[in-house]
């Protein structure tokens, strides 16, 4: 069920576009994110949703050859379910997030 304490989230940030490109993520932000150009991928994510070191920022909607909207609708519920820590299956911890992600990464 849902309790009704809001979680501790600072920022949502809505982006659209064709190319990956993240200026705002930067040296200053102290975190690994690469866009892999022509592949469609950012690393390091965990199911191409979660950073596998921050799992609690999440990038909605990479994915592409999908149905798009209900594909999101999915990935933010799932998104929510882990930030409130009401996930059916928890995220794995970080080193399987890590290898999961380098793996993904590796795949091309």
């Amino acid at each position: 069920g849902c309790n009704d304490a809001p979680a501790d989230v600072d920022i949502i940030i809505f982006c659209s576009g064709y190319d990956y490109q993240f200026p705002f993520i930067n040296d200053m932000s102290n975190l690994d994110v690469s866009c892999m150009p022509g592949e469609r991928r950012v690393a390091p994510l965990y199911e191409q949703l979660w950073h596998a070191r921050h799992p609690n920022l999440s990038f909605v909607g990479l994915q592409h050859s999908v149905v798009p909207f209900p594909f999101f609708e999915l990935q933010t519920q799932a998104v929510v379910a882990n930030l409130v820590g009401e996930a059916a299956v928890p995220l794995p911890n970080l080193e399987d997030r890590l290898k999961a992600s380098q793996a993904d990464a590796e795949s091309g």
